[in-house]
């Protein structure tokens, strides 16, 4: 049982004596009863508040079981023969009681908050209307018990909600203070969508602050999100925060945030709903994680290992290449070189007769051993790369004069002599002495070279009536090293005259084709960008 006149147990609240002072005498002299006295109960205690009509005023204490009391009606006692007389006064003189009236401070919900007590050294009798005085004011004192005792709550309670309060605001400050320091992203919207939190890493990155009066739908426009690839906006439904809204949770959505003449930051968006007790959905929450620096190293790195595979693939071609043109040239070059050194070892035991025979021969094998070279570094260039083109105007019929000349070949010509190709003279040179070369080897010599013009392309056919490139072979015709099944054993070759043929058109924006020759036979085209 709490009073709002006891601070503690047995300590009076003083502030309250005046209070209880002022009703005592205003009792008492209706009374017309010189002594007055209140007390107080609590669990352990009976305090004597405050008295009237006694010499000494300081409230005493005495343990519950000294004072008897009795709750019920008015207690009346009237001359000396009662057991209040061996009492002694609250000054501590023997009481002498004659005259004795109680009335028990009951509350409203039957506790006992204390007794109204009235004394006299004389005796005296009462009238009939000392019993409703006594009760009014006792009704009068346990109100003010109430009232204090309820102030006194009330300002426990206002104190406890102060506390809270500090702790809420202190709470809010860590809360802030979080926010504001982590590196990551975090964003909360009400029940509607609508941004509440937007922290500082958050702004940072968007460039803007939030604005809390925009609708989900026009987030992704004002923030300029984009999807993992940088370059696709988010339609408002792909937001994160518009996601978690609508399917509750997002996980380690990749995107984009790119706000113009700001450096874009690539992030992984997380979020959860926010449901309160009864279900009700509160919001949402949503954690931005900032790849950027991770995305790029992992780029650099599958760059590296890219450019590590095109090494590896390179240096295993550059190795088959080694192999193949070993092989070749352990093939290719041991016979003209065996009859060179073979005339020239016996050139003694030579008759004179024969010997301008054998000077042709080695003549022959020399050019061949010469038209190897001349193959193999082409080769070499091409695969390095280093083969360029300085394309430029060319009367092809000239080149196809100096290629028969060369080759010691008479085809009938086709061209007119205003034919201009634009191709690096050179490379015009080789294509046509590879083709005639290669239609002597194959084909029993050129029978027919063609020239066009039209369309802006110089189309030069060389054709043969040979047997012709079996069907089977011809995907494979312009690979290097490359030699048919059918004449790899009976005709000598390197594999190379065609493919060079044909890196050497396209290092001048053109190409070659094959077709068959209606009749028999073969032709090849090249086709070279040529003058309007």
């Amino acid at each position: 049982m709490e009073h709002a006149v006891l601070e503690r147990p047995g300590q009076v609240d003083r502030s309250a004596a005046k209070d209880f002072e002022q009703i005592l005498r205003l009792v008492s002299a209706a009374a017309g009863v010189p002594y007055a006295t209140v007390r107080i109960f609590d669990e352990f205690r009976n305090v004597q508040l405050i008295s009237v009509g006694f010499d000494r005023t300081q409230p005493t204490v005495d343990e519950l079981s000294v004072i008897p009391f009795r709750v019920g009606p008015t207690v009346w006692t009237a001359g000396t023969a009662n057991d209040y007389q061996v009492h002694p006064w609250i000054s501590g003189a023997p009481g002498a009681v004659q005259f004795y009236a109680s009335m028990p401070l009951i509350s409203a919900v039957g506790d006992v908050l204390g007794m109204l007590f009235l004394f006299d050294v004389e005796p005296r009798e009462t009238g009939p209307a000392m019993t409703p005085l006594l009760e009014d004011a006792a009704g009068v004192l346990v109100g003010l018990l109430e009232r204090r005792r309820q102030a006194r709550v009330n300002g426990q309670l206002a104190e406890q909600l102060g506390k809270t309060t500090r702790d809420l605001v202190s709470r809010q400050e860590f809360i802030t203070t979080l926010l504001e320091t982590v590196d990551a992203g975090i964003l909360a919207a009400d029940e509607n969508g609508r941004l509440i939190v937007f922290n500082r890493a958050a702004r940072e990155w968007h460039g803007l602050d939030a604005d809390h009066d925009l609708l989900p739908e026009q987030h992704a426009l004002r923030y300029n999100l984009f999807h993992a690839d940088g370059i696709t906006s988010m339609a408002p439904g792909e937001v994160p925060l518009a996601r978690t809204m609508r399917d509750g949770r997002v996980r380690s959505l990749e995107m984009v945030i790119a706000p113009e003449g700001m450096a874009h930051t690539r992030v992984l968006a997380s979020g959860n709903t926010v449901i309160g007790p009864d279900g009700t959905r509160l919001g949402a929450v949503v954690v931005l994680h900032d790849v950027t620096s991770e995305r790029a190293a992992q780029d650099e790195r599958d760059l590296a290992m890219g450019e590590l595979a095109a090494k590896n693939v390179e240096l295993e071609e550059a190795n088959h290449l080694k192999l193949d043109l070993i092989g070749m040239l352990g093939h290719e070059i041991n016979s003209p070189l065996c009859t060179i050194i073979g005339y020239t070892e016996n050139w003694e035991n030579i008759p004179a007769d024969r010997r301008d025979q054998c000077v042709t021969a080695i003549d022959r094998n020399a050019h061949r051993l010469s038209d190897i070279v001349r193959e193999v570094l082409a080769l070499v260039a091409l695969d390095a790369g280093k083969l360029t083109a300085r394309p430029q105007p060319s009367r092809v019929a000239r080149h196809i004069v100096t290629a028969n000349a060369i080759n010691n070949e008479s085809p009938e010509v086709r061209c007119s002599d205003l034919a201009t190709a634009l191709v690096q003279p050179g490379h015009l040179d080789q294509i046509l002495s590879n083709l005639l070369t290669n239609a002597r080897k194959y084909g029993g010599g050129a029978t027919l070279i063609d020239v066009t013009s039209g369309g802006g392309v110089v189309r030069i056919s060389v054709e043969d009536q040979g047997p012709g490139v079996p069907e089977e072979f011809r995907a494979s015709l312009f690979q290097r090293f490359s030699r048919s099944d059918t004449t790899a054993g009976r005709i000598s070759g390197t594999g190379l005259g065609l493919y060079i043929v044909r890196e050497l058109a396209r290092a001048n924006q053109g190409d070659i084709e094959y077709r068959p020759r209606p009749g028999g036979g073969s032709i090849f085209t090249i086709v070279l960008p040529g003058l309007i």
